[in-house]
């Protein structure tokens, strides 16, 4: 699993999106593609309490159905952030011919489909990522 703490963010104000961006902009190869192959970020808000401002912590890790993947996020404390199910067919050309699928993966192209997701999706995620915490969380993330 790969992390990132945004060590640097204002406590005043985290940018949620420009953290994730940065996120997914220093992944590992190995981790693209497995965000790629239907995978998932999970965030775990950590409290600055002295600001009573959340700043996240992103973790990679896979398909967000997964029972195993959802009780090991459960066990760390984790919530579920993005959810890439689907997006393994990005990468996959099919002229309707079972046999002439073609597989078109590089760790280039993987980055740029998460970006544009993480651009497109962010507002939906956020919310999403929003209602599954605590009242008083959801108050301190909003600002």
């Amino acid at each position: 699993m790969n992390s990132f703490y945004n060590d640097s963010a204002d406590p005043e104000r985290v940018n949620f999106q420009a953290a994730l961006r940065q996120f997914v902009e220093r992944l590992p190869a190995d981790h693209v593609h497995m965000l790629c192959m239907n995978g998932s970020i999970w965030a775990r808000p950590l409290f600055m309490e002295a600001h009573e401002q959340a700043v996240p912590t992103f973790i990679a890790g896979g398909p967000a159905a997964d029972m195993a993947i959802r009780q090991w996020a459960a066990s760390e404390g984790l919530v579920l952030l993005c959810d890439f199910n689907g997006l393994a067919d990005a990468f996959v050309d099919d002229d309707r011919e079972p046999h002439r699928c073609a597989v078109r993966f590089t760790a280039e192209a993987g980055r740029a489909e998460l970006l544009g997701c993480v651009d497109r999706d962010f507002a939906g995620d956020f919310d999403g990522f929003l209602a599954r915490l605590p009242e008083p969380l959801q108050e301190l993330l909003r600002g």
